[in-house]
């Protein structure tokens, strides 16, 4: 994954489910909760997480071993849409919508 964002110059990641709902594993923690991770030859450094009601906002340093050149990465993850269904009012994720094309 962090290879394909390194390769595709990735600015911005958009995720659209909670790592767990009820329960049931829903997707895999790809990113560092803190610090540094390395995957593969990609080291992801968590730099700021700002949590808000219905969505989060991650921001990472990408270092690709042998490059001296580091690129920053925003993860937006959208926590409020409900397993399995829609949302109740669409106004959340409306603004969650601005905020990731306003980066």
């Amino acid at each position: 994954f962090w290879r394909m964002v390194w390769e595709q110059r990735t600015a911005s990641v958009v995720m659209m489910t909670r790592l767990e709902e009820k329960s049931r594993i829903k997707c895999d923690q790809y990113w560092p909760s803190r610090g540094t991770e390395t995957y593969g030859m990609t080291q992801v450094t968590l730099l700021d997480t700002m949590e808000l009601a219905t969505f989060c906002v991650r921001t990472f340093s990408l270092h690709k071993s042998g490059s001296s050149e580091r690129r920053e990465v925003r993860q937006f993850q959208f926590t409020a849409w409900p397993d399995h269904g829609v949302p109740e009012y669409p106004t959340p994720f409306l603004n969650f919508l601005r905020r990731v094309k306003a980066c």
